[in-house]
């Protein structure tokens, strides 16, 4: 009877292993791009890969952040997330940020500054 726990418990780990590997590379790294509204639903910031890396530009803003401000930099893919810098205009700060995307339609953004954090969602504009 121990040797058959023993089996499926390692056949479980085996499997939930795949599957995680699976669903990592499930999104391709070009699944960024295109045009996200802000969580405020005041910003359209449209998504664009310059060589290996990716940018977001507003093409919809406000006073504090004028049409043409570079907000998301540099980020890079890998393992199902992207990592880089958000520019925050309120504050004048250049900040860590991962983005991972829930489905094709809505990003998710975890802020970094220290040991502080915040998570912003913004939804892609059809």
């Amino acid at each position: 009877m121990k040797a058959i726990t023993k089996i499926t418990a390692v056949l479980l780990l085996t499997l939930m292993v795949v599957t995680k590997g699976l669903l990592a590379q499930s999104t391709s790294p070009d699944a960024l791009i295109g045009a996200f509204q802000t969580k405020d639903g005041t910003g359209i910031i449209q998504v664009y890969k310059q060589g290996n890396q990716y940018f977001g530009k507003v093409t919809q803003g406000t006073k504090k952040t004028p049409v043409g401000t570079i907000v998301l930099r540099e980020f890079t893919y890998s393992s199902g997330k992207w990592t880089g810098k958000i520019y925050v205009p309120a504050k004048d700060k250049v900040l860590n940020c991962t983005i991972t995307l829930s489905g094709a339609n809505t990003m998710n953004l975890a802020v970094k500054a220290g040991l502080m954090g915040k998570d912003l969602v913004w939804t892609r504009v059809k």
